[in-house]
C-alpha cells in the first residue's frame, strides 16, 4: 500500500513535473511567436501602415494649397491666405519627413518634392502679383492656371507611390503570414501535448480546477472598471453590475443602463458585437460578448458624448462659415450643383452679394469688428428671408470679404421682393461698439434660363458679372445678368489691353476747357481734360477711366497727364503777364498714392512752374473713401503751395463735417445743378445755399456746365466767382486755347455784354 501510494505521488509529482516542462516550452514557444507577431504587427502598425496616412496627407495638403490660392485669388485675403498657406505647407513638410524616414528608397519622394518646390515657386510669383498696391488681375490668373498641372501630378505621384507601398507592405505581410504560420503549427504541437498530460491531472484536481475556474469567471469583471460593466443571461436579465454601473443607473435602477436595442444582439451564435446608440441625450458605446463557457453575456458600456460633440463640430466646421454661421462655399456649390443636375430641378437664381464699403469698416475699426459686421449682416440678411414660403431649394451662404451666396427658386418677381428686402436690412446703420457704420448691399443675379447645363462655377462666374457691372454702374443697386454682359466685358478687356499701349502710341491728348471769372470775364484758369484718340475714334473718359482705375493704370496715366498739363500750362504763360493756372483731376487712387506730392513737386520743378499754378481738383467720393488718409495727402499738397478745389459737390456724401477739415480753396458745383437751374427749381435753392455756403467758409465758387445767359445772370447774381460750359467755351485742344485766350476771349465779352 506504502510502494502504491509512493508510485502514485511519484507519478503525480512526474506528471506534473513534465507537465511544468511542456507548459514551459509552450510558454517560450508562445512567447517568441507572440512577441514576433507583435514586432511585425508593431512595425506594419507604426511604419508601414501609417504611410498611406502620410500619403494622403501630403496629397490633402498640397491640394489644400491650390485651394487656399484660389480662395485668395477670390478674396484678395492675404492674411487668410499666409494663415492657411503656412499651415499647410508644414503639414506637406512634416509628411514629407515622415516619408523619408519610412520608405525605404528615399527616390520614390524625389518627384512630389519637386512638385511641392514648384508649388511654392508658383505660390511665391502669386503672392507677389496679388500684394502689390495694383493687382494685376491677367498675370494673377495666368500664374493661377500653371498651378493645376502641378495639383495633377501630386494627385499622380501620390497614387504611383500608395501602390507602391502597398506592394511593399503585401510583400511584408506574407513574410509575417509565413513565419506566423510556423509558430502557430509549432505551438499547436506544443499544446496537444500540454493537453494530453493536463487531462491526466485533470481527473486528480477536478475539484481544485472547479474552484479556479470560479475565481477565474468572477476575476473577468472588472470591478475597479470606471465604467459600466454588467453580465446579462440568455434572455438578458442583469446577473452582475460593477460598482460603476451601479453609480451610473443611481435610482433609475440597473435596466435603465441597457440599451434600447439590447435584446436584438442576444444572439448566442455572434461571440462579439459593437454598436452605438443615444439614450436621454447621451451617447454610448455599447460592446457584448457571448462567452459560451460561462452561458452569459459581458456588457461593456462607455460613454462617448464627447466624441460625437466633437465629431458633429468638425462636421460643422467643414461647412459652415465660422464668422457668421451661414454655410460656406463649399456647400453651396454642392447645392447649387446637385439641383442644376436635375433637369426639373434646376430653374435657379443665383445671386453674388456684396456689402460696399466693408473694407473701409476694417481700416477704420480693424478685422473684429468687421467680423462682427458680417455677422449682423448675415442675421439682417436671414431675417429678411424668414417670412417668405422658403423651398428646400433655397441657401444663403458666407464666402468671406463681406460677398454672400444666395440660391433661390427661378420666380424674379418673387425674387426681386426678397432681394430689396436684403437691401434694406442692410442699409440701416450698424452700430457695433460704439461705432456706427452705413453699408449698401450690390447684387448680381443670373437667371436660371442661363444655367441649363451649367455648374456652380459657371453660375457664380455669371452672377459675379453681373455684380461687377453693378459696382461700375455706383453700386447699391441689382443687375440681373443678360448675354450683352459678357459684350460689355470683353469690351472692358479691349479697353484695358488697349490703355497698355496708348501712352507708347501717343494715342492720349488733353484737351482745355477755359474757366471764367465772372467779375472781369477774362480767363483765370482752364482744366485739363484727357482724350484717348484711336484713329478717328475717340473713346470716352467716361468709359476708359473705370477700367485704368481697375487695371491699376490710372498712376501712370495720372503722371502723363499731369506732366503734360504743367508743359502746356508753361508753354501759354510765356508772354504773358498774369499766369493761367491749369486744373487737373485726381482719381481716388493718385490721391491716396504715397509719393503723389513728390511726383508733383519734381513735375514743377524741372518745368519751372511755380506751385501755386497747379490747382487739383478731387470728387467727395475719392476724398471720403478712405478719409483720415485722404486728409493728410491733402495737407501735404497744400503745404507745397498747390492749390486744391472739391469738385462735383452735391452728387456724393455732401457732409459739412468733412468740408470743413479738408484743406480745399474751391468748390465746383455739378454741372447737373446747372443745367437743370431755373427760377424757383429745387435746383436753384440748392446752388444758392452751396454758394452761400462756400462764402460762409471763404471758398471759392466755381460753376460748371453753364449753356444759357439765364444760368450766367442767375450766377452773377449769387456772387459766383468761376463759370464753365459751352456758353462761354467748349474743352479744346492746346493751339486752340492759345489761340482763344490771346484773343482776349469771346466768352470775355458775352460775360461783361449779360453783366
Amino acid at each position: 500500500m506504502g510502494l502504491r501510494m509512493h508510485n502514485i505521488r511519484w507519478q503525480k509529482w512526474g506528471a506534473v513535473s513534465c507537465l511544468i516542462a511542456l507548459l514551459s516550452a509552450l510558454g517560450v514557444l508562445s512567447y517568441t511567436a507572440v512577441d514576433q507577431s507583435q514586432r511585425d504587427i508593431a512595425q506594419l502598425a507604426q511604419q508601414d501602415l501609417p504611410l498611406f496616412d502620410d500619403i494622403q496627407e501630403l496629397r490633402t495638403a498640397l491640394v489644400n494649397i491650390e485651394s487656399a490660392i484660389y480662395e485668395y485669388y477670390l478674396t484678395a485675403d492675404i492674411e487668410l491666405f499666409d494663415i492657411r498657406y503656412r499651415a499647410e505647407t508644414l503639414s506637406v513638410k512634416m509628411s514629407m519627413q515622415r516619408l523619408d524616414a519610412s520608405i525605404d528608397d528615399p527616390s520614390e519622394l524625389a518627384e512630389l518634392k519637386r512638385v511641392h518646390a514648384e508649388m511654392q515657386e508658383t505660390v511665391a510669383q502669386f503672392r507677389a502679383v496679388m500684394s502689390r498696391d495694383v493687382i494685376e488681375w491677367d498675370r494673377a490668373r495666368s500664374v493661377l492656371t500653371e498651378f493645376r498641372p502641378l495639383t495633377s501630378r501630386a494627385n499622380d505621384e501620390s497614387e504611383m507611390l500608395t501602390a507602391r507601398v502597398r506592394e511593399q507592405i503585401v510583400s511584408r505581410s506574407d513574410t509575417y503570414a509565413k513565419r506566423m504560420r510556423t509558430s502557430v503549427y509549432l505551438v499547436a504541437l506544443m499544446s496537444t501535448i500540454a493537453v494530453l498530460a493536463a487531462a491526466y491531472l485533470a481527473r486528480i484536481n477536478y475539484d481544485r480546477l472547479k474552484a479556479v475556474q470560479e475565481q477565474e469567471r468572477l476575476a473577468s469583471f472588472p470591478s475597479s472598471n470606471p465604467h459600466p460593466v454588467l453580465a446579462l443571461d440568455r434572455v438578458g436579465r442583469i446577473i452582475y453590475a460593477n460598482e460603476a454601473a451601479r453609480a451610473a443607473s443611481g435610482l433609475s435602477g440597473l435596466m435603465s443602463l441597457l440599451p434600447p436595442d439590447i435584446f436584438s444582439y442576444l444572439i448566442e451564435d455572434e461571440n462579439y458585437c459593437e454598436w452605438e446608440f443615444e439614450k436621454d441625450a447621451r451617447w454610448f458605446q455599447a460592446s457584448l460578448g457571448w462567452l459560451n463557457r460561462y452561458q452569459e453575456y459581458h456588457l461593456y458600456l462607455l460613454d462617448i458624448s464627447a466624441r460625437k460633440h466633437a465629431e458633429e463640430d468638425l462636421e460643422y466646421l467643414a461647412y459652415h462659415d465660422l464668422t457668421t454661421g451661414l454655410i460656406n462655399r463649399q456647400q453651396f456649390n454642392e447645392f447649387v450643383d446637385e439641383h442644376l443636375s436635375d433637369p426639373i430641378e434646376s430653374m435657379l437664381l443665383v445671386a453674388i452679394m456684396d456689402m460696399d464699403l466693408l473694407k473701409s469698416v476694417v481700416a477704420a475699426a480693424g478685422v473684429n469688428i468687421a467680423e462682427k459686421v458680417a455677422r449682423f449682416a448675415a442675421m439682417r440678411l436671414q431675417h429678411a428671408i424668414a417670412d417668405e414660403n422658403f423651398s428646400e431649394r433655397s441657401c444663403l451662404s458666407y464666402v468671406g470679404g463681406g460677398l454672400f451666396c444666395f440660391a433661390y427658386p427661378n420666380d424674379p418677381i418673387e425674387a426681386d421682393i426678397i432681394f430689396q428686402r436684403m437691401r434694406e436690412s442692410i442699409a440701416r446703420p450698424f452700430d457695433i461698439d460704439g461705432f456706427e457704420f452705413y453699408l449698401h448691399l450690390t447684387i448680381g443675379v443670373v437667371a436660371g434660363e442661363h444655367l441649363i447645363e451649367s455648374t456652380s462655377e459657371e453660375a457664380l462666374r455669371l452672377a459675379d458679372g453681373a455684380l461687377n457691372l453693378a459696382k461700375q454702374r455706383g453700386g447699391d443697386q441689382i443687375v440681373m445678368y443678360e448675354s450683352k454682359i459678357e459684350e460689355e466685358h470683353r469690351q472692358r478687356m479691349r479697353i484695358e489691353m488697349g490703355l497698355r499701349h496708348a501712352q507708347q502710341d501717343k494715342e492720349f491728348e488733353l484737351f482745355y476747357q477755359p474757366k471764367i471769372a465772372l467779375s472781369t470775364g477774362v480767363i483765370a484758369g482752364a482744366e485739363a481734360l484727357i482724350r484717348w484718340r484711336q484713329g478717328e475714334i475717340y473713346t470716352s473718359p467716361e468709359d476708359f477711366i473705370p477700367v485704368a482705375e481697375d487695371s491699376g493704370q490710372i498712376l501712370e496715366i495720372g503722371e502723363w497727364v499731369m506732366r503734360q498739363a504743367v508743359h502746356d500750362m508753361s508753354m501759354w504763360n510765356a508772354n504773358r503777364t498774369t499766369p493761367i493756372h491749369v486744373a487737373v483731376n485726381l482719381s481716388v487712387k493718385q490721391l491716396l498714392y504715397s509719393d503723389l506730392a513728390a511726383t508733383i513737386a519734381k513735375i514743377l520743378k524741372e518745368k519751372g512752374v511755380a506751385f501755386n499754378l497747379l490747382e487739383l481738383e478731387i470728387t467727395e467720393t475719392a476724398a471720403l473713401t478712405d478719409f483720415e488718409r485722404a486728409l493728410e495727402r491733402l495737407t501735404e499738397l497744400r503745404s507745397l503751395g498747390l492749390k486744391l478745389s472739391l469738385d462735383d459737390f452735391g452728387t456724393g456724401y455732401s457732409s459739412l463735417s468733412y468740408l470743413q477739415r479738408l484743406p480745399v480753396q474751391t468748390l465746383k458745383i455739378d454741372s447737373s445743378f446747372i443745367q437743370e437751374l431755373a427760377p424757383g427749381s429745387h435746383n436753384e435753392a440748392i446752388a444758392n445755399t452751396v454758394i452761400s455756403l462756400a462764402h460762409r467758409l471763404n471758398l471759392d465758387v466755381v460753376a460748371e456746365g453753364v449753356e444759357t445767359e439765364a444760368q450766367l445772370n442767375m450766377l452773377r447774381s449769387w456772387r459766383c466767382e468761376y463759370v464753365q460750359g459751352f456758353l462761354l467755351a467748349k474743352p479744346m485742344k492746346l493751339q486752340d486755347f492759345i489761340v482763344y485766350q490771346r484773343q482776349n476771349s469771346v466768352s470775355s465779352a458775352l460775360v461783361r455784354a449779360s453783366g
